[in-house]
Formats: structure tokens, sequence, C-alpha cells
């Protein structure tokens, strides 16, 4: 889960690096940057979801571990 924690964020940096890299100003790079804001928006917390997870998976198997 931390891996794909990992990965998500490292989409998100490049799906924002494509749209800081649009110069020019377009009907498609508009959409381009609407969808790739929700996107963004969407692998955060997604992220974040899977970082709650490990720890609660981590803090369980510890307990279970020194029972």
């Amino acid at each position: 889960m931390y891996q794909a924690a990992a990965e998500m964020r490292a989409a998100r940096s490049s799906i924002l690096g494509a749209e800081e890299q649009m110069q020019w100003r377009s009907r498609s790079a508009e959409r381009f940057a609407v969808q790739a804001d929700e996107v963004v928006g969407r692998t955060g917390g997604l992220a974040r979801r899977c970082d709650v997870a490990s720890d609660t998976l981590l803090s369980i198997g510890n307990h279970l571990a020194a029972s």
C-alpha cells in the first residue's frame, strides 16, 4: 500500500508537470487542465487512504506479533 501511495504521488507530479509545460492556450489544453486537476484531486485522496490503511495494517500486524 505504501508503494501504491508513492506511485499515485509520482503520477500526480507527472500530471502537474505536463499541465505546467503547456505553453499554448487552446480548448484541448484547457480541457486537459480541468481533467488533470480532477485526477490529481482523486489521487491525492486515494494516496492518503492507502497510507492510513497501510499504517492500520502495520499496527495490527505488530500487535499480533507482540501477542
